[in-house]
């Protein structure tokens, strides 16, 4: 080898970046990229940001307010699809049960409600069960619209309407239950002193206190029952809770309460831990 020729140079290492702007475009793109979220923290953030929705919906009959199947959606439905979220639903049970009285029937619904990430495809499964009274064939979908709504209220934490709680509602509740049970017994105590005989016999039969009765009018088509009965403070209460009409006695009949069918499990219930026996 000639003398004149250069020695060979190692082989230079090759860099990714052949100057500095190309650095600093590549930092800049690294810090445009939002990091990945769980699934945990998606919802997280769902429930810090998620509205009160408020109860749109009138039952003008009994004069209450209801939160309706469509504002509970709408207000996640959004924050569900820029965070890339699905929700879907799988069938665990399914049953129909007659309604006490006869008249109509219960659709009882156990659903599965699933949460996935179509990032990552992190899943979260929720089982959350649904119930519908009807008297022809809308029980069953009644019962998926109770699950769907309750789903969104708990996984979501959606708040509904006013926060009772904020305004000293436990102890209203029992002022207002204190004040139920004394003007319940003042109108009896009047009713009785005007000649009034089902006042008259709620104070000299004692066991007229411990029973009442449920009845299902052809004109309500199944959708509302009558009670009747000597009615404890605490019942009156619940049907003030629940927006109860109550009628007043017309010829033969005897006054009742006027409460929406799909009260009456509950009802039925708070009887029972009352020890108030329940006929029809």
């Amino acid at each position: 080898m000639s003398s004149d020729q250069p020695a060979a140079t190692p082989e230079q290492p090759k860099h990714r970046f052949s100057n500095r702007e190309e650095v600093r475009q590549e930092v800049l793109q690294l810090a445009k990229k939002e990091p990945v979220l769980t699934l945990a923290q998606k919802i997280l953030d769902i429930q810090a940001n998620v509205p009160t929705v408020k109860k749109a919906g009138r039952n003008r009959e009994h004069n209450y307010s209801f939160l309706q199947i469509e504002d509970a959606v709408k207000a996640v439905n959004k924050m569900l699809s820029s965070r890339r979220l699905i929700m879907t639903q799988n069938l665990r049970s399914w049953e129909t049960v007659p309604h006490t009285g006869g008249k109509g029937y219960i659709a009882k619904i156990m659903l599965e409600w699933t949460l996935e990430d179509a990032d990552t495809g992190e899943k979260r499964e929720y089982v959350v069960p649904g119930e519908g009274y009807d008297t022809t064939d809308k029980g069953t979908p009644k019962a998926i619209t109770a699950s769907r709504k309750q789903a969104i209220i708990t996984i979501f934490n959606l708040p509904v309407g006013d926060n009772p709680e904020a305004h000293g509602y436990a102890t209203e509740r029992q002022d207002a239950k204190n004040a139920a049970q004394a003007v319940a017994g003042r109108k009896i105590a009047e009713a009785a002193s005007k000649g009034s005989a089902s006042a008259i016999d709620a104070y000299s039969q004692e066991t007229q206190s411990n029973k009442i009765k449920i009845g299902r009018p052809e004109s309500f088509n199944g959708h509302y029952i009558s009670v009747s009965g000597f009615l404890a403070p605490q019942l009156q209460q619940y049907f003030n809770d629940t927006s109860a009409k109550h009628v007043p006695a017309k010829g033969p009949y005897p006054t009742f309460w006027k409460l929406a069918a799909e009260y009456e499990q509950g009802l039925i219930k708070l009887c029972e831990k009352l020890g108030i026996e329940v006929e029809g």
